[in-house]
């Protein structure tokens, strides 16, 4: 649609002007240094807008949606969005816990269930927050719910799944 290239394009203007306030390439360190505060101080707002999806509620693409189509059609085309979402979180999930599987080799049932269980306490990402790299999607919905994750193993085995969940510990940000 038209109007989301029209969001993108609103994005990089916002952006190329932001940057365009600054020097850049062969320049002293001491002048680089005195901008950079005020350079990541003019891009947070940016680095929200981007973080937040250019699509989201608000956006040009969101209204034009909303006025275009019929509300049954409106209704069906965000349920199958909710329902791509879903789809995506659990394949995400089933893809981390392949990773602890490599660590400590799971049991059909702890893998099932610590899938279902992940599915069941937490809520699904939005589109957006899948930049990062896979493993450091989801263990910080791990994180949240290590109370209702650890039934699901021996005394032996939990420090080892532990370990794991607090990878996202090592997260950029």
């Amino acid at each position: 649609m038209l109007a989301g290239e029209i969001d993108i394009q609103r994005f990089f203007a916002a952006f190329e002007e932001m940057k365009s306030r600054w020097k850049f390439g062969s320049i002293p360190q001491d002048v680089f240094s005195a901008q950079f505060p005020k350079m990541r101080t003019a891009a947070l707002p940016l680095m929200d807008r981007y973080q937040a999806g250019l699509h989201e509620e608000g956006s040009l693409y969101q209204k034009t949606k909303a006025n275009l189509l019929a509300p049954d059609d409106f209704e069906k085309m965000e349920a199958l969005s909710q329902k791509r979402k879903h789809k995506l979180y659990r394949n995400m999930v089933r893809a981390t816990v392949a990773s602890l599987d490599s660590r400590l080799p799971l049991t059909i049932n702890q893998r099932e269930g610590f899938i279902e269980t992940v599915l069941k306490h937490t809520e699904p990402l939005e589109p957006h927050d899948y930049n990062e790299p896979m493993l450091f999607i989801v263990l910080p919905k791990f994180k949240e719910i290590e109370a209702e994750l650890k039934p699901l193993f021996s005394e032996e085995e939990w420090p080892v799944v532990l370990q794991f969940i607090n990878l996202a510990g090592m997260r950029k940000r």
